[in-house]
Formats: C-alpha cells, sequence, structure tokens
C-alpha cells in the first residue's frame, strides 16, 4: 500500500495528498490524525478554491471552493490536468507562475477561469511546489481567490472614466469651435469698420479669443484633460500672434527656453491671455517697417514660483517707460493678469524690450 493510500485508510478525513509521516520523530498517530484532520476542515472550509496536482500535472485534490468558483464539483476535475483549471488564455501565464517558484513563490497574479455555464470568474492565484520525503517529484499547489466582483467593479470605473473622459474632450471641442465662430464674426464685422482704434481694438479681442481657443485645442488633442504644456501652448500662441500680424513669415524668430510646465486650466487661461498680450506688444511695437529680430520666452520654476521672461531685440522702449501709467488696454489688461497670478510686470529697455515677472500662483 502506497503511503497515500495508508493516510486515507488511517483517517478517511484527511486528504490523499496529506502523508502520514509529517510529523517529527516523537509525533503520536493520535497527534498527527488530529493535525491533519484540522488541516482539512481549514482548507475545505477556505472560500478560497485549492487545488493540488501530483508530479505528472494530473490534480489528486480539488477543494468544495471550486463549486461556488467554478461551478463543478471535485469529482468532476481531481484526474485532469492542473493547467485546465484556468481558461485557456491564460495558461501559458499559469505555466510562467511555476517557472518563477524559485525565485519568488509568494508573487500571485489574476488569471481567468471559464465556469461550467461559460461565464468567466477573475481569480488571484498563487502557485507554490510542495516538496515531501512520501513524492518522488514535488506536488504543485494551487490556490485561488475570487476577485471577480472587485474585477467588474474596477472595469465599470474604468468604462466611466473613459466615457467622462469622451465628454470632456468633446467639450473642449466644441468651445473650441464656438470660440472660433466667434473669431470668424469679428474678422467679418471688422472689415465692415475704417481702419482706427475700433478697428484696432477688434483685431486685439480677436487674438485674445484665439488664446482662448488655443487652450481648448490643446486639452482636446492631450490625453490628459487636466492641464496643458506651457512649451506647446506657447509655439502655437507665437504662430497665431504672428499668422495675424503684418510681419513676414518668418521675419520675427521664437527662441524658448522653458521648462515642461503643465497648468491646469484655470491658471492657463490667465497665463494664455498674459502671454498673448506681450507676444502681440512685442509684434506691433519692436520691429517697425519690416525689422528682422527675434523674441525670446524663458520660463522656469524655481523653489515653487514661476520666473518668467519675455525679451525681443527689437526698437526697445523709453528710457523711464511706465507700465501703469499707459493708457493701452492691452498693457493694463496685461498687468491685471499678472497681478491674479501673483505677480508684477518689469519693464526694462536692454538691447529690445524686456518683460519680467515671478508668478507665485502659478
Amino acid at each position: 500500500m502506497s503511503p497515500i493510500e495508508r493516510s486515507n485508510a488511517a483517517n478517511p478525513l484527511v486528504p490523499d495528498w496529506v502523508p502520514s509521516d509529517l510529523g517529527s520523530v516523537d509525533a503520536t498517530p493520535e497527534r498527527l490524525d488530529e493535525t491533519s484532520a484540522m488541516m482539512r476542515a481549514i482548507v475545505e472550509q477556505s472560500s478560497d478554491l485549492v487545488a493540488v496536482s501530483d508530479g505528472g500535472g494530473k490534480m489528486v485534490y480539488v477543494s468544495p471552493a471550486s463549486v461556488a468558483l467554478l461551478g463543478r464539483g471535485s469529482e468532476e476535475m481531481v484526474g485532469r490536468l492542473w493547467t485546465e483549471i484556468v481558461a485557456p488564455e491564460d495558461r501559458d501565464a499559469l505555466l510562467a507562475m511555476l517557472g518563477r517558484t524559485n525565485q519568488d513563490p509568494a508573487q500571485p497574479a489574476t488569471l481567468r477561469c471559464r465556469r461550467k455555464d461559460g461565464s468567466l470568474a477573475w481569480v488571484e492565484t498563487r502557485v507554490a511546489l510542495l516538496t515531501a520525503a512520501f513524492s518522488v517529484q514535488p506536488m504543485i499547489v494551487l490556490t485561488m481567490h475570487d476577485v471577480t466582483a472587485q474585477r467588474e467593479h474596477e472595469q465599470r470605473i474604468q468604462s466611466s472614466l473613459r466615457e467622462k473622459e469622451i465628454l470632456l474632450k468633446e467639450i473642449h471641442h466644441r468651445v473650441k469651435n464656438n470660440l472660433q465662430v466667434i473669431q470668424s464674426l469679428l474678422k467679418m464685422q471688422s472689415r465692415l469698420l475704417p481702419d482706427g482704434q475700433t478697428r484696432a481694438a477688434i483685431a486685439a479681442t480677436i487674438h485674445r479669443v484665439h488664446a482662448m481657443a488655443l487652450l481648448h485645442e490643446g486639452l482636446y488633442q492631450r490625453e490628459n484633460l487636466a492641464t496643458i504644456s506651457v512649451p506647446e501652448y506657447l509655439r502655437d500662441l507665437f504662430n497665431g500672434v504672428e499668422a495675424s500680424s503684418i510681419a513676414e513669415p518668418g521675419q520675427i524668430q521664437l527662441r524658448l527656453d522653458t521648462e515642461d510646465i503643465h497648468l491646469s486650466l484655470d491658471t492657463a487661461a490667465s497665463f494664455g491671455l498674459l502671454a498673448n498680450e506681450l507676444l502681440s506688444n512685442c509684434f506691433k511695437h519692436g520691429f517697425p517697417e519690416g525689422r528682422r529680430g527675434a523674441i525670446e520666452i524663458s520660463i522656469h520654476r524655481v523653489d515653487g514660483v514661476v520666473h518668467m521672461m519675455v525679451k525681443d531685440d527689437g526698437i526697445g522702449i523709453a528710457q523711464h517707460f511706465d507700465a501703469a501709467a499707459s493708457a493701452s488696454m492691452g498693457l493694463k489688461l496685461a498687468t491685471s493678469l499678472a497681478h491674479q497670478l501673483g505677480g508684477k510686470l518689469k519693464f526694462t529697455s536692454d538691447c529690445g524690450c524686456r518683460i519680467e515677472s515671478t508668478l507665485t500662483r502659478l
């Protein structure tokens, strides 16, 4: 009689895979029977499925939890290959887990099992090798914890998040389109007006609407709908201001020196309008009569605050220039926007116009 058969004959409560000679040399048969019965009770009362296969890969024991988890009794599974307990598409992953038992035997993996009714069960699976003196080859111990409800809940959350992302993208896209319609209407209106302050004011408004439209377009195109990248936005903004100015293409170059800072929509709106005003001011006043040059934008975050500098190498500004005393709507707006972002604008003339600010609220 084999060791396994002797075990069953001695105590019918002990599963086939529990040997009768587990104890130390001084353990009594009664003590062994008590320990074996306790082990069986623990395994069979557990909601986790436990399966044991022999050295040939055939299951010799499957706990009663298989009925609740898979809709199959242990008698249907004993004698079958241990890999059949999971869905065919996950059997390679199960074998890979067995190959890693020497390195990390406790590492679990979430696999799929096909229930008897055809539905899918997700289980957190662990594989271990059981080496015992009574067996020439080590046995495979497979434990499975049902995580189907948790997995389905996560999938519902992910599906809901994807729906919200699609909705947010659509909102940003429609806002951008609506702002472009406003731009078109303003352009149509400005064509009916004679050259002068009114037409110039409408043109400036068109630039500001364009700056806002770029924000929503940038958010629509990004995977992260919550923030916008400053370098990408500034390049698009520069191109827009250049296209709407009287400057020839390539007459004014952009030199960008900025970290990849990401701004939320709340702060990005004020920042975008501020950058638009400063760029527009450089184009409008720094390079008259076809003068060529460059605009440099430097933005860096240091000690939690953003240092911003916009500089052109144009004709410069008056020696005692006072932005606060200027009647320019654009400069008043720029000053107000900088204040909203926790900073003040400082104008200096250094081989052109240099505007600096430390923005503490970005």
